[in-house]
């Protein structure tokens, strides 16, 4: 009787048991990309979307010469193609990195306009039997008229507007421009010696930059991504020059270093696709010994370029992918660091130290 007992006690607890077993935990699916690759036209626009992210995601593009992000909404982003080329688009969720390799191509010369390769084509008409009219009435033929001669449209006159800047409480410091979505040009008071960090980025419709001889100091990012800058002057006074100070600055044909800077920073002039001519110091008097990592990167335009004979270290990447350098001299250089020179093919004659 006792062990009749055991077994129905046994049975019930395990029927407990399984009635209230504990459930499994759902584990969340991590964040994923809607795309790890795609192909643009210069002008297209596409969406790139993080799919099963819980938090904001973090949108930039590895170069932004080629492609520009744009966020949209909490997950997604809007992608377009600007310049022909290749580059990644990153998106951070979570402290997760994803990645979309991005490859542009450039518009259909004979249409004008960008070729989708998943479209269709229109099924041709000559299939379709033809409509028959009604034989038109024969009208008397008009007198030609001279045509008229088409004159010229006169070009817009261009719209100026004045940089609406911040400065600092001593009146040293230009920090930022408040309307630098509209901004031309700026003028910039003989009190101010610094220009500060970001004071102009972003300014994307500023032309000529003029600085006064008070400025000493630029720094870093100060005039990053001013797509129209391409005129800029500074003082003999301006001893220090920031890092990517002028990145992405597309017009910019030429600039002149101050005898007193000592180091052209890390991608300071980054992707200056339209920079031609850098005026450096020279002679034993100048005072500049290094040029950072990707200082020159995608300089596409740079044919040549006369180091000083103070310079002995070139960074990592420093004229990388400057594909016009055809000559430069390096006379008391010592560091040369890895991809220097890497892609430029252009480059015939390169004069070293004995």
């Amino acid at each position: 009787m006792k062990r009749n007992i055991k077994q129905i006690l046994v049975f019930g607890l395990s029927m407990v048991m399984a009635t209230t077993a504990i459930p499994t935990t759902n584990v969340s699916k991590a964040a994923t990309i809607s795309k790890s690759s795609m192909t643009l036209y210069v002008g297209q626009t596409k969406k790139l979307i993080v799919k099963k992210a819980k938090k904001s995601v973090k949108w930039y593009s590895n170069n932004s010469y080629v492609v520009k992000v744009k966020k949209s909404g909490k997950n997604a982003a809007l992608i377009t193609a600007k310049h022909v080329g290749s580059t990644k688009v990153i998106a951070k969720v979570s402290g997760k990195t994803l990645k979309c390799k991005v490859k542009v191509k450039a518009v259909s010369k004979k249409t004008n306009a960008y070729v989708d390769p998943t479209s269709k084509p229109i099924k041709s008409l000559n299939t379709l039997a033809p409509i028959r009219t009604a034989t038109p009435v024969r009208t008397a033929t008009p007198v030609r008229t001279a045509t008229p001669v088409r004159t010229a449209t006169p070009a817009p006159t261009p719209v100026m507007v004045k940089a609406e800047i911040v400065l600092s409480g001593d009146g040293k410091t230009l920090q930022k421009v408040t309307n630098y979505n509209e901004a031309t040009y700026v003028e910039i008071p003989n009190t101010v010696e610094t220009i500060g960090t970001n004071a102009f980025s972003d300014c994307k419709q500023l032309v000529s930059v003029s600085l006064p001889q008070s400025v000493t100091k630029i720094e870093d990012e100060a005039f990053k991504n001013c797509n129209k800058l391409a005129s800029f002057s500074m003082g003999n006074q301006v001893n220090s020059i920031g890092k990517q100070a002028f990145y992405n600055c597309y017009k910019l044909s030429s600039i002149t270093i101050p005898d007193q800077v000592t180091c052209i920073e890390k991608e300071t002039f980054y992707g200056c696709s339209a920079l031609k001519e850098v005026k450096l110091p020279a002679g034993l008097t100048a005072g500049l010994t290094s040029i950072g990592e990707s200082a020159f990167y995608n300089c596409y335009s740079m044919e040549n370029i006369s180091l000083p004979n103070t310079l002995t270290d070139i960074g990592k990447s420093g004229f990388n992918n400057c594909k016009a350098l055809n000559t430069i001299n390096m006379d008391n250089v010592t560091t040369i660091e890895s991809s220097a020179f890497n892609n430029c093919q252009a480059l015939k004659e390169l004069t070293l130290s004995s």
